[in-house]
């Protein structure tokens, strides 16, 4: 690798960083000011209205009782997302953002009103906003929504943290090309992450999903990446995919600990589902009036029922030879032949005999082992490259302990601290693949 590659993704790392330890970097035009909550205006809703487009708002710690819009393109920046508080009193949208470009970083937001239609109530709410960047946030206990997009396009929604929000965590309505990143949603009510209603183009990446009833949900929403994603423990269904959901990707997600792991229903066709792991689930993979769909190189284990396909769905099961099919923990198949009809003399890693599902729906290559893409230095989260979601993941740790390392795969060098050796490891092996 290029000494100045290093350098750039040195630098990178050096940014991530900043974010995760509670700093936003604002770039901001000529002559853009810094307005101080309550030096400069004692509510922030006064400051807003006394900003010029470019302007940073900096808020003090503190607990605001307000209900905010943001209606041009200005950064709302917290001192400290614990300790600096908008708390909407269990009403409306706590923070509205209707402009675009807009900054939300470092707050808690709590306390949104409860009302879904048609006024969508949230801790903070998208409105036909475009290109904002909302992180490193606390969105608490919010009757309704925890974040809405509604017509809102290329957005960034990333490291914010997720509890006790008794609809959505998040929700994308009508809403293409976002990016949710990143976040942790734990003990929400009903789902963590929706997307509906011709919500497209959006990626759903790296997010911890944990103790919700749903995880993550794309109802009539077309070609969306759901990747590396970790859902543990949600009661009804880990990933759900429904009511004409097509052309959706769906790649390196751990799953478990749910009733339905990974369920596909209501003529939701042409999805790809590869490379993930569905362990320890009632079902790992339900299928219901959807086909075509492309389910190979996955990983599971140890479900009660290892997948149900009602009559008439029709889907394929395994790459072309030799990227094979699925791991399955119940195969009890042998692997002493290979080849493209499994005739040829010598071990290929793929059992000689299908598993059936059923006449229609047959793993014609089943794994012997799990499947692992070819290890790489640096890929931390085993995806078959090192690249930005591993420096994320250094980054997210960086300085640790104190507190106790969260992610164990940040400490790269396994010497008890994510420090700037760990970040020499992913820098040094920064693009290669296994693939």
């Amino acid at each position: 690798m290029r000494d100045e590659s290093v350098v750039l993704v040195l630098c990178a790392i050096t940014l991530v960083c900043a974010v995760s330890d509670g700093f936003w970097l604002v770039k901001t035009a000529r002559g853009a000011s810094t307005i101080i909550v309550p030096d400069d205006y004692s509510t922030i809703q006064e400051a807003i209205n006394g900003a010029l487009s470019g302007d940073t708002i900096f808020v003090r710690s503190g607990i605001y009782y307000e209900h905010v819009v943001v209606n041009k393109t200005v950064s709302l920046v917290g001192e400290n997302r614990d300790t600096t508080i908008i708390d909407g009193n269990g009403t409306g949208h706590v923070i509205d953002v209707t402009g675009d470009y807009v900054n939300v970083a470092n707050f808690t937001v709590r306390k949104g009103g409860s009302i879904m239609f048609p006024d969508f109530n949230a801790g903070i709410s998208l409105n036909n906003a475009r290109g904002c960047v909302i992180s490193s946030n606390n969105i608490d206990d919010n009757g309704c929504f925890g974040i809405h997009l509604l017509n809102s396009d290329q957005n960034t929604i990333s490291g914010n943290n997720f509890t006790h929000n008794a609809m959505y965590a998040i929700d994308l309505t009508e809403s293409n090309g976002n990016t949710i990143s990143f976040n942790t949603a734990t003990f929400n009510t009903n789902i963590a992450i929706g997307m509906h209603i011709t919500s497209n183009n959006n990626i759903i990446t790296g997010n911890t999903i944990i103790n919700n009833t749903y995880g993550i949900d794309a109802a009539n929403a077309s070609n969306n990446t759901i990747s590396d994603n970790y859902v543990a423990n949600n009661s009804e269904i880990g990933i759900w995919i429904q009511d004409n959901a097509i052309t959706n990707v769906i790649c390196g997600n751990n799953v478990t600990g749910s009733r339905y792991c990974i369920k596909i229903e209501g003529q939701s066709n042409y999805n790809t589902i590869v490379q993930n792991t569905m362990s320890e689930n009632g079902y790992g993979l339900y299928i219901a009036s959807s086909t075509q769909n492309t389910i190979f190189n996955n990983n599971i284990i140890g479900n009660s029922q290892q997948v149900h396909v009602d009559s008439g769905s029709i889907n394929a099961w395994n790459g072309s030879y030799p990227s094979g099919g699925n791991f399955w923990s119940d195969y009890g198949g042998a692997d002493q032949f290979g080849g493209p009809y499994q005739n040829v003399t010598g071990s290929d890693g793929m059992g000689d005999a299908p598993y059936m599902i059923d006449a229609f729906n047959v793993d014609h290559f089943p794994l012997m082992l799990p499947y692992n893409p070819s290890p790489v230095g640096g890929d931390l989260n085993a995806d078959g490259a090192v690249d930005i979601f591993d420096i994320v993941i250094v980054a997210l740790e960086f300085g640790h302990p104190p507190p106790p390392i969260i992610d164990t795969r940040a400490d790269v060098n396994k010497d008890g601290v994510v420090d700037i050796f760990d970040i020499a490891i992913v820098a040094i092996h920064f693009g290669e693949t296994s693939f």
